[in-house]
């Protein structure tokens, strides 16, 4: 058989534009999509593993994780103090957009979902732009 059910492709997985960006105060804030694919909620930590290639790998954790950063809310809005982090990384957040789309992936962490937060950094959008322009990745460090 060419179509298995078992393999179809779900459309409304892969519809949501889950995305996390970094704020201009070092905040890691998340889309509406973002929260409700993560299931994000006070409470909770978030524990996260990084790569080499500046991208990031998370689970979601209870509140005894002491390694997790904790998620915070604000209104409809979920957030987590990550400044020192990305501070500690070089990234120039501040004068370039950093923003990580996140996709559930099919790895396990102690028995709880991997999620990959795959980075990208550009431009900062001036008035008369219309779409951001990519970083090359050897520009991901600040230049100050």
């Amino acid at each position: 058989m060419l179509f298995d059910e078992r393999m179809v492709v779900d459309a409304q997985k892969f519809a949501l534009n889950a995305k996390a960006s970094i704020q201009r105060n070092g905040r890691l804030g998340f889309t509406g999509e973002a929260a409700k694919l993560l299931g994000l909620q006070e409470g909770l930590t978030m524990l996260f593993s990084a790569m080499q290639s500046g991208d990031l790998a998370a689970v979601i954790c209870d509140a005894s994780e002491s390694r997790g950063f904790r998620i915070q809310r604000a209104g409809d809005y979920y957030y987590i103090r990550m400044k020192n982090f990305f501070d500690s990384q070089n990234l120039d957040y501040i004068k370039r957009r950093v923003s990580y789309d996140i996709s559930e992936t099919p790895e396990r962490y102690q028995d709880k979902v991997v999620y990959k937060f795959t980075r990208g950094i550009y431009e900062r959008r001036t008035s008369g732009d219309s779409e951001p322009e990519d970083i090359e990745q050897n520009d991901v460090l600040s230049q100050s």
